[in-house]
């Protein structure tokens, strides 16, 4: 009697591990926000200098998103640039644990941190953008990954606080996560081929010049400009609460949390909000947090301030800013021709990094001509509203003009 073949189950795809090991690292800057006060004392040098430790890691990664968009699986594959990219980030971030009190060396290595994280950044979006061709398939892991982003970013901070308490070095000590998702994207991420309605396949590795369609760079400039106008109420939060006498500063983190709390929520059901509003989830995200920004003013406002009011305007920006964060490279990728899918998202990475940078000349022309000789917040939240529904306009026109697969467009013809 012949023995009956066995026949071996197929072999799970878990790269979905190796890429949400790079959304996990994205966040990790927050191992440093409590931090700047001790490396001040160790230093003996001014905010604005100690600042630098996190500000030259974002300049960085402006220009090294770019190019490793365009670089990823064209001329060198996503897996090699990304296990380059984590190996960078990884010892880049301990090295301040072994350079003394040289401050040069401390910035030197956050910018070569900040080379590793924008390339880490760019891939991961980039490699969810060309491994899922399925459209909703592709929105539920973006989502998905967003959430272990956030989820990341609380843990970084949590973290940090406590590893800043033992010393000024010990933060950077967190860094060496970094290693296991070098080891997760070493077993599980192999380079994706090209499996979309692009059938030309030699396009995908071609050296001639990728273009980016006119009109993905309207959502790409909206993100840009909707960080802009969002970050004052993250980054003078503690000032909105003095000046509104919103309550003492023990619960400004606790208040400042509500964003990222709210946003775990929205990234967790974004697949089932973008499979019954297809491209209209941007304009509508856009929309939800001028209405944040709209509240937030209103409970910010002389003799009409009230901290739950407030609590729950942090709440509606939080879910309308997880929405534009999510939903803009997901757009993109319904706009974009595949062998451009890395590029976009390396732009988009960079616009991030671009808007936080720009947001600090925003707050300092805003604040000059509109909040008056002391300086309220409050007008600037009113302000940023405005900003906010003006760009949703735009990306409404696109969820108009879409293309003939997209969702929102069956749904208007």
């Amino acid at each position: 009697m012949s023995a009956t073949p066995v026949v071996a189950a197929p072999r799970r795809d878990l790269k979905i591990v190796a890429i949400l090991a790079l959304f996990a690292l994205e966040p990790t800057l927050g191992l440093l926000t409590s931090n700047i006060a001790n490396i001040i004392g160790a230093f003996k040098i001014g905010a604005g200098e100690a600042t630098w430790v996190i500000t030259i890691a974002s300049l960085v990664m402006i220009p090294v998103a770019i190019v490793g968009g365009a670089v990823a699986g064209r001329q060198i594959s996503h897996r090699r640039l990304a296990l380059f990219g984590v190996a960078v980030f990884t010892v880049a971030g301990v090295v301040p644990l072994f350079i003394g009190d040289n401050f040069g060396l401390l910035l030197a290595s956050r910018a070569l941190w900040g080379l590793g994280a924008g390339l880490n950044f760019t891939l991961a979006n980039s490699l969810i953008a060309v491994s899922y061709p399925d459209e909703q398939q592709r929105a539920r892991m973006f989502g998905i990954g967003n959430l272990v982003f956030s989820l990341s970013a609380v843990a970084s901070t949590i973290a940090g606080g406590y590893l800043a308490a033992i010393s000024w070095t010990a933060p950077f000590a967190g860094y060496f996560i970094g290693a296991i998702a070098f080891i997760l994207i070493l077993v599980y991420l192999r380079d994706p081929k090209l499996t979309t309605t692009d059938s030309d396949e030699s396009e995908w590795v071609s050296a001639e010049r990728v273009r980016i369609p006119l009109l993905a760079w309207i959502p790409l400039s909206a993100f840009a400009l909707a960080i802009v106008a969002i970050y004052p109420l993250i980054a003078l939060n503690s000032v909105i609460f003095i000046q509104a006498g919103l309550g003492g500063v023990d619960i400004v983190g606790l208040v400042g949390s509500l964003p990222t709390v709210v946003g775990f929520f929205v990234a967790l059901v974004f697949g089932w909000l973008y499979r019954g509003l297809g491209r209209w989830v941007l304009p509508l995200a856009m929309v939800v947090a001028a209405v944040g920004m709209f509240l937030a003013f209103a409970a910010t406002g002389t003799g009409t301030s009230s901290l739950l009011f407030y609590c729950v305007a942090f709440g509606v920006v939080g879910a309308g800013m997880m929405g534009i964060t999510v939903g803009t490279p997901m757009v993109l990728t319904t706009i974009v021709p595949p062998r451009a899918a890395s590029l976009v998202q390396g732009i988009f990475a960079a616009a991030l990094n671009l808007g936080a940078v720009l947001s600090t000349y925003y707050i300092t022309f805003a604040l000059e001509r509109f909040g008056g000789a002391d300086e309220l917040v409050n007008p600037v939240l009113l302000l940023s509203s405005g900003v906010l529904v003006i760009l949703a306009i735009p990306l409404a026109v696109i969820a108009v003009r879409s293309l003939p697969s997209s969702k929102a467009e069956q749904l208007l013809l």
